[in-house]
């Protein structure tokens, strides 16, 4: 369930946390289900149990399991959507993040255009390989931009 990477500089508690949000999200760990305890996490991790304990206590505090008396924790009902909120404003922090590092390394439009949509391809053809893999080409659309600019002269 967790794969832990023992050489980062992300506390191991944090990890478990960051991918808790990503099962959650997915619906891997579905609302309502209890999750593996504790000494079940600790023990197929090797790592000390309060790491665990410290993890779960996080994704309390964040409002996304709950204790179920004599059973452990479940995800709790909605935590689902707030995860894939968070997932979503992290994905569209990053995209803008990348896109203006590339702006402020002088890349062309285009450029960026391209990179974003030949990252776009790869991925869907690796992540949904029976997906139809027309590519979506922002590059043309920002390449038709640039010409009808060029046209009215506002270059």
């Amino acid at each position: 369930m967790y794969q832990l990477n023992f050489n980062s500089t992300i506390p191991i508690y944090e990890q478990i946390v960051r991918q808790a949000h990503f099962l959650i999200a997915s619906g891997a760990l579905p609302e309502g289900e209890l999750i593996p305890s504790v000494r079940e996490v600790a023990k197929k991790l090797t790592i000390n149990p309060q790491t665990v304990v410290r993890a779960y206590s996080e994704l309390k505090t964040a409002d996304l399991i709950v204790a179920v008396r004599g059973q452990g924790h479940a995800v709790k009902h909605g935590a689902r959507a707030l995860c894939r909120r968070a997932r979503l404003e992290m994905f569209q922090t990053r995209i803008e993040e990348g896109i203006e590092e590339a702006a402020l390394g002088r890349l062309s439009p285009e450029e960026i255009a391209e990179i974003v949509d030949d990252a776009f391809s790869k991925v869907m053809a690796k992540h949904y390989p029976d997906m139809d893999q027309t590519p979506t080409k922002l590059v043309d659309k920002v390449k038709k931009t640039n010409n009808a600019n060029k046209e009215n002269g506002n270059d």
